[in-house]
């Protein structure tokens, strides 16, 4: 693969083409939030944060697959080339880029813990998904300089709208070790791991669970290639967005509950 020859000029487009439309998404989710929920450069400190998630996922996949992507498909069974696109879109990708954005998140969210940052729950579900957009943005970066500044278009309603969504539902589920519970209405889960640290673990991985299982999804669907691949997935999409958009109302549902009944 050969990179194209841009100007400078194209390569800051290229580089405006892939913010804007994530900075357009943000403001969006950041109107619609309660007020101080959500702290601006806190925000932006996760947004770079995404920027080490794509750095840690290349060294992860140079760990666990030093060979990359090998075609290895010819004359293999139509089973067999399912098979082997499904180990790749699951444990190459989807496993290892959620991954490494939970991963980048928890580095940011304990080292400003330590600066006793406040975190309000439907602030970390902000900013988890302001991690999974970093990503998305390098990403398109990448992208926009290997296929030019048309790829950038659909990948501005494809590609970062997934990223944003998974950030959102990994989120989501991190939000909940952070909501506070009175004896008359605990879970299990509170019963259990009593430790913060324990349930921000638990609901880490449920997240991170979620997430991969959709980027999978998403990614198989890509990579198999066949006749309805593009209705499929913008059903994906469509999933995805109304997911998420459930789960963000579920939080400030609870969010104002909690806060009515003190």
């Amino acid at each position: 693969m050969t990179m194209q020859t841009f100007t400078q000029l194209d390569s800051f487009t290229i580089l405006g083409l892939s913010v804007l439309p994530a900075l357009i998404y943000v403001v969006l989710i950041y109107l619609s939030s309660p007020v101080r929920s959500i702290n601006i450069k806190t925000a932006l400190r996760f947004f770079f944060i995404g920027f080490i998630s794509i750095l840690l996922c290349i060294y992860l996949k140079k760990l666990f697959f030093p060979n990359g992507y090998q075609s290895i498909l010819i004359g293999a069974t139509r089973g067999m080339q399912e098979m082997f696109f499904f180990n790749k879109a699951f444990f190459e990708v989807a496993i290892l880029e959620e991954g490494s954005k939970l991963l980048a998140f928890l580095i940011g969210y304990s080292f400003l813990k330590k600066k006793n940052e406040e975190f309000h729950p439907i602030g970390l579900m902000f900013y988890c998904s302001m991690v999974s957009l970093g990503f998305a943005v390098l990403e398109n970066f990448e992208y926009g300089l290997y296929y030019g500044k048309s790829v950038l278009l659909t990948r501005t309603f494809t590609a970062v709208i997934i990223h944003l969504t998974l950030g959102l539902m990994m989120g989501y589920a991190i939000a909940h070790s952070k909501i506070k519970t009175t004896r008359f209405v605990k879970t299990p889960i509170d019963l259990i791991l009593r430790h913060s640290d324990q349930k921000m673990a638990y609901y880490a991985i449920f997240g991170w669970i979620v997430a991969t299982f959709f980027h999978g999804l998403y990614d198989l669907n890509l990579f198999l290639k066949h006749d309805s691949d593009f209705v499929i997935m913008i059903m994906i999409i469509g999933i995805c967005i109304a997911t998420s958009y459930w789960m963000y109302t579920d939080l400030v549902r609870k969010y104002l509950r909690r806060n009515l009944k003190n």
